[in-house]
């Protein structure tokens, strides 16, 4: 399971709440298995293990750190090395075209 994990000051939690829920809540929802977002302590998402999951997790994870707040996707580990596909789709702002190439199972 890739885990996405955000911890901020309360404003902006809210506003990273907002992302999960109404922003791209269709294109995160599809791929976690499991979301915790709270305006008032960590936000966090368990994504599938594929290329797609990845992809959204560190879409997530650079959205999270624009807000100014302590991040971090990982393995239970955290991921170093990224596919350049992925970072194609991070590069386009989750293009649906590449994700739809992205779900694939995945692991580091």
């Amino acid at each position: 399971m890739i885990i996405f994990y955000a911890v901020g000051e309360k404003d902006r939690a809210k506003e990273l709440v907002r992302i999960i829920t109404k922003t791209r809540w269709k294109t995160i929802s599809k791929h976690a298995i499991k979301i915790s977002s709270s305006s008032i302590g960590p936000s966090i998402v368990i994504f599938k293990p594929t290329l797609a999951g990845l992809a959204v997790a560190l879409w997530l994870k650079s959205r999270a750190e624009e807000l100014g707040m302590t991040t971090s996707v990982g393995w239970f580990t955290p991921i170093t090395s990224i596919p350049p596909q992925v970072e194609d789709a991070i590069k386009t702002d989750l293009n649906k075209i590449l994700m739809r190439r992205l779900e694939v199972p995945w692991s580091p």
